[in-house]
């Protein structure tokens, strides 16, 4: 019973630990971007350049970075969530996620909380 409440511990000090940050969040919103115009682009049946993948990337750093985005922490994970009154470009299947889960340094994006 000792070894089960330690290791128990253990895995909330650690979930507690790799807890994401906003400044992780803005990083992550990044990636998401590049990947999908990566996505994009081979649905056209070519490679996406680096200059796509930069820029896309830039420009939603910047424009995260100053979105109203809220934060719920609940010390072992996170919930990011877009404001209501921000419309997300594109169709249902695209577009960026309008809540992600951030836990253990990572995150899963989904389209509502």
């Amino acid at each position: 019973m000792n070894k089960w409440l330690l290791g128990l511990a253990a895995i909330l000090i650690v979930l507690a630990a790799t807890n994401p940050s906003r400044a992780d969040f803005n990083d992550w919103a990044v990636r998401y971007t590049a990947h999908k115009i990566d996505e994009q682009a081979h649905r056209e049946g070519r490679e996406a350049s680096s200059g796509e993948r930069m820029i896309g990337g830039a420009i939603v750093g910047f424009a995260v970075s100053a979105m109203p985005i809220k934060r719920q922490n609940f010390i072992f994970f996170s919930i990011y969530s877009l404001d209501q009154d921000i419309i997300q470009p594109g169709s249902a299947d695209e577009g960026f996620p309008g809540c992600a889960l951030g836990i253990a340094g990572q995150f899963v994006g989904f389209k509502k909380c």
